[in-house]
């Protein structure tokens, strides 16, 4: 998930154009692949303080459908 081009960037309060430039394109959430599983990353903490009502929704999907979303299953023995 990446966040707006720079032209579509919007934050509440003050965005200097330098940091409108290194915020626009850039990776909010990343998945990575680890052994037999993935990790999800995030950029900033999905559910700080709750005040974000839309990242609590990313979050509560990544630990929901995270596990099984492209993981390989493991090999039995």
């Amino acid at each position: 998930m990446r966040l707006a081009p720079s032209a579509d960037v919007r934050l509440s309060g003050l965005l200097w154009p330098e940091a409108r430039a290194r915020l626009a394109d850039s990776a909010y959430l990343t998945v990575e692949r680890r052994g037999f599983g993935q990790v999800i990353l995030f950029a900033a903490q999905p559910g700080f303080r709750g005040f974000h009502r839309g990242t609590n929704r990313l979050f509560l999907n990544a630990v929901v459908y995270g596990p099984g979303l492209g993981a390989q299953p493991a090999k039995l023995r």
